[in-house]
Order: C-alpha cells, then structure tokens, then sequence
C-alpha cells in the first residue's frame, strides 16, 4: 500500500485532505488505477486531473469513516461531575450506554487525569483517567480509568476506555461501570460554597 502524502500535487494545483497525522488515508496502486485506468502516479504527482475528484471522494470517505467519533457524540457537562464538585449526591453512570463522549461546560475540558477525591463528582467513587491524554498523531488510544476506592486506594476499581484527540478537544468511548456509585469525572473546577459579600459599616467617627 502507498501511504499518500497529506498533498497530493495535480498538475499545478494542490489537493490536500483534512485528517490527522496517524490516520493518513492509504491508497495502493493497485485501487487507484482499478478506478482510474488512466491515472498514472509518479512520486506525489497525479498526471490526469480527473483523479482530483477521486481523490477528494475517497478522502471524504475516509475521514467519514475513521473520524466519526469526532463529529458525532455525547456530551458530559453537568457541573456536579466536576472533580471539585463535593456533594455526594450518590450518582452512578449505569445509565451510560457505549458510545463516544466528550467533556464541556462546567463539568470541565476533559477527563480528569489525576486522583479525584472520595465522594466528588456528585458520587462515592470518582472515576479518573490514569495515564496522559493521547496527542493528535496518537490516534484513538486505550487508557485504565480508575475510581477512588477511599482506603482502598485511588485505583481499587477500573475499566479500560479508548481515547482520541480530535485537535480542539477530547472524546472517549464509554461504557457504564459494573457496579455503583462510579462516575466518570470532568476536570472542571468549581467553587464548595458561593463566595460570601462582607458589609462594611462605617460611622463617622470610626476612622478617627
């Protein structure tokens, strides 16, 4: 298989196709010329402009494909699954169905990536991503996601998710946990209490 640069030179005009570095669409000879008999390929260079339109398809096809998690998921953005949110609210994501999720609004940009505390995230058990977030060019990864087991540990339940990089945020595929209350946690962060006004009452004489 010939792994086709991101541009692809035809005559004089460029062709490029919006798709990250790991997912570099694949195209061997053998297909190209099977749909375009006239089409000949010398390095990156397209000698019949009417394989423009091929080209173009086939990539729209594969960035349908390959990338449709980033074009087509749920979002988590309830501000109680917010790792510094401290109300136990006994919550649990048996509800979750498997699919792609991402982060926002105030339940944060992302999971949380760091040992979240015990009854946070409105629930017993805050569930944590326990390893770093994938870059562009890492494609859709696997990572542990671990719960806070208290005196069990920060880790003592975990499931494993895939995660994808999708330039400007992230999204995971979840499933719902085995047992409750787990949740998985945003790394957004919000106030325990409502900030307090203080009134100042002053006299006249009282600067004196």
């Amino acid at each position: 298989m010939l792994a086709l640069p991101e541009r692809v030179l035809i005559h004089s005009s460029t062709f490029e196709c919006s798709v990250h570095p790991s997912e570099r669409y694949k195209l061997g000879y053998g297909i190209l010329v099977k749909k375009r008999m006239e089409t000949q390929i010398s390095g990156n260079k397209v000698e019949n402009v009417g394989a423009t339109y091929f080209l173009r398809a086939y990539c729209n096809y594969y960035v349908a494909k390959s990338l449709a998690e980033c074009y087509n998921y749920t979002f988590l953005n309830e501000s109680n699954r917010a790792r510094t949110y401290d109300n136990n609210a006994g919550l649990c994501d048996d509800t979750l169905y498997l699919g792609w999720y991402r982060f926002s609004g105030e339940a944060g940009r992302q999971m949380a990536d760091s040992c979240v505390d015990r009854y946070h995230c409105g629930t017993v058990a805050p569930g944590w991503l326990n390893g770093t977030h994938p870059a562009v060019a890492d494609g859709a990864v696997q990572r542990q996601v671990c719960f806070n087991g208290g005196s069990e540990g920060c880790c003592y339940h975990t499931t494993y998710i895939s995660v994808r990089n999708c330039g400007a945020f992230y999204v995971y595929k979840l499933n719902r946990p085995n047992v409750c209350d787990l949740r998985y946690c945003g790394n957004g962060f919000i106030p325990s209490t409502p900030g307090r006004r203080i009134q100042l009452h002053l006299t006249c004489g009282s600067l004196r």
